[in-house]
């Protein structure tokens, strides 16, 4: 029986990049047969961005449902390890409907708030039974997506979350619910630090700013390292990344505050970010929206990279940073401005302290966040569910 991961994006996103091919890699060398469809990179024409993928017409969602179909038409009785609910999920939940398969849920975010499914209320009535209602975007009412993930939730073979609190949400609807963080590989992600230019201390953050959620997120960091940076003209914000407010946030640093001290890059592959922090000195992670499901539920991948690569990190005291970062051990968290500059300026100012928490920081994700030890998890959890199929 072959498991084959469907992702809606790409090897360029984490979410597909390591919980569809990572994973499915991994468990392969396990022995289990597995493989792998994206959309993006399987279905699409290459000059598709990934993130054009959120912005698909009904019309090329068709056509990519339709390629889905002729390609998992003959994989009767194989399990769709289905990574999200957006509109890729149709296929592998209409062939389950038809008895041909089933299928576990995989979710590392809360995408109530941004998921897209069709823009049609009757196309979603057709593929997903409930006639879910869309803004001029192509989102989702959250109510109605509620609605539709709960209800295949509830009908999935099992599901996997990333988070402790999308387990409280998707355990109330299948028992057969586990916990399977997202993880990193650390053989890539590594403590090999490079060369460093005299006493400059180098802060981080990497991402993808899609949205106004995150972009206010760069605003806290960029009102934090500001204040810093007057007392401490040695440090440095790197900003890699890209999406759709990147821009933004490119001329926040130009017209506020002048690039001093702060570059903001472009995506780089993936592949090629662990040699970037290799040269960086602090993971920063800020989430200031305590409150947000979006934020408490989603699956900290960036944090486990600054980590693996053995840099102390400061993170938001929200979602699942708290049950990582053991406070003052291998990590800080922090609440708000004042924490978060007081703990910047202790890691500044001691270098003993940043080597000391970054080794930490490592040896926890090595036992307990590596792609190593969450694939035995996640071979487990599919040996168990396979049984039931």
């Amino acid at each position: 029986m072959k498991i084959i991961f469907i992702g809606h994006s790409g090897y360029q996103y984490p979410h597909v990049r390591i919980r569809c091919y990572h994973f499915a890699s991994v468990l392969k060398k396990m022995g289990m047969e597995t493989e792998v469809l994206s959309f993006k990179d399987h279905l699409l024409p290459p000059q598709y961005s990934e993130e054009t993928m959120y912005a698909l017409r009904d019309r090329r969602k068709i056509q990519l449902t339709l390629k889905a179909f002729l390609r998992l038409l003959g994989e009767k009785g194989n399990i769709f390890y289905v990574q999200k609910l957006l509109f890729h999920a149709a296929i592998p939940f209409l062939l389950s409907r038809l008895g041909r398969n089933r299928y576990i849920l995989d979710c590392d975010d809360w995408d109530a708030q941004y998921g897209t499914l069709y823009k049609s209320r009757e196309l979603n009535r057709f593929f997903f039974d409930i006639p879910a209602r869309s803004d001029s975007y192509g989102n989702i009412a959250p109510e109605d997506y509620n609605k539709v993930l709960m209800k295949y939730a509830g009908e999935a073979l099992g599901c996997v979350v990333a988070s402790h609190s999308l387990l409280d949400i998707m355990s109330k609807v299948n028992d057969r619910t586990f916990y399977v963080p997202t993880g990193v590989d650390d053989e890539k992600f590594n403590n090999n630090s490079t060369k460093k230019d005299g006493n400059t201390i180098t802060f981080s953050w990497t991402g993808i700013v899609w949205g106004d959620v995150i972009f206010d997120n760069m605003l806290f960091l960029l009102h934090c390292f500001s204040a810093l940076r007057s007392k401490y003209p040695n440090i440095r914000l790197k900003i890699l990344g890209g999406g759709q407010y990147m821009g933004r946030v490119k001329k926040v640093v130009e017209s506020v505050y002048n690039n001093d001290g702060i570059e903001v890059l472009g995506t780089i592959k993936p592949d090629e970010v662990p040699q970037f922090l290799s040269g960086i000195d602090i993971g920063v992670v800020p989430m200031i929206q305590s409150n947000d499901l979006w934020v408490n539920s989603k699956s900290p991948t960036k944090l486990f990279e600054f980590m693996s690569s053995g840099k102390p990190v400061i993170a938001s005291r929200t979602g699942e940073n708290v049950y990582v970062i053991d406070d003052g051990k291998d990590g800080f968290l922090a609440s708000g401005k004042d924490e978060f500059l007081k703990k910047m300026e202790m890691l500044i100012t001691d270098e003993k302290l940043r080597k000391d928490m970054g080794e930490k920081a490592r040896e926890k994700i090595v036992n307990n966040y590596s792609l190593n030890v969450l694939g035995k998890k996640l071979y487990s959890v599919i040996s168990e569910l396979k049984e039931l199929a």
